[in-house]
């Protein structure tokens, strides 16, 4: 099954399960564009969840003999208790957002000694969070940034060609570690810990852009606009549905 994971608010024990959300809750899975579980967090770090510590936690994760101090405040925190025990300790807040009204058919469990199948209902508001797909995020412990809208394609949906970019902030967040060595390639767990600021205004030029040509299943990576990967696209009448697409626009814009 793998290991899921969840937006976790450790300073207010606050918690975005993965529950109503049609994608997310895998790492990988979170690491694209339009994912509405991320567009959620980020949409609380801009406002109530602002300076909070927050995470893509793991319900697999382990924090033992940590020397990254953010790791090991974790560390601490948690004691004996195991990742997943404290996620289901935390409450959630899913029913803030509007997302959660405007999809009637999504519900929440209700817990029963250990069937946490025991049923589900509804959603009971407050509806009052509308999420919003910023553009930037800002990592102002590093003085790095992403800029979500420019990053690597992951394919083009061959329905309705829309462009699909990863969107590398959950990785950046998680609680697993990657090797480090590459940033570009190995990016987990980078911003573990850091104030985040989500924001749809450029930083600045004293903020560095990271990991924009990060890319887990498709290299090459294309980090061209919307518009001149389409404008390739026509121009050289290239067929989207072709397997190798992505290394064909790549071809064409070297």
């Amino acid at each position: 099954m793998g290991q899921y994971f969840s937006w976790v608010n450790f300073d207010k024990n606050e918690i975005i399960e993965d529950w109503p959300w049609a994608n997310g809750s895998k790492l990988h899975e979170s690491a694209y564009l339009g994912c509405e579980e991320t567009d959620a967090a980020l949409t609380m770090l801009a406002g109530d969840w602002a300076g909070d510590f927050v995470a893509f936690l793991g319900d697999y994760a382990e924090f033992e003999n940590e020397t990254h101090p953010k790791r090991r405040e974790i560390e601490q925190r948690l004691g004996d208790m195991a990742c997943e025990d404290y996620i289901y300790s935390c409450t959630d807040i899913c029913g803030r957002f509007d997302y959660t009204r405007e999809h009637p058919e999504v519900r929440r469990p209700v817990y029963d000694g250990d069937s946490i199948y025991e049923r589900w209902v509804p959603y009971d508001g407050p509806f009052d969070v509308a999420i919003h797909c910023y553009r930037y995020v800002v990592n102002e412990s590093k003085k790095e940034f992403v800029d979500r809208f420019c990053t690597a394609v992951r394919y083009i949906n061959v329905e309705t060609s829309e462009i699909v970019r990863y969107d590398p902030f959950p990785e950046l967040m998680c609680s697993q570690t990657g090797g480090l060595i590459d940033p570009e390639h190995e990016i987990e767990g980078l911003w573990f810990g850091d104030f985040i600021r989500p924001t749809d205004v450029h930083p600045g030029s004293e903020y560095k852009a990271v990991a924009q040509n990060y890319s887990y299943w498709a290299p090459p990576a294309i980090t061209g606009s919307d518009e001149e990967i389409r404008h390739i696209i026509a121009e050289h009448r290239l067929n989207i549905a072709d397997k190798d697409i992505l290394e064909q626009i790549y071809g064409h814009l070297r």
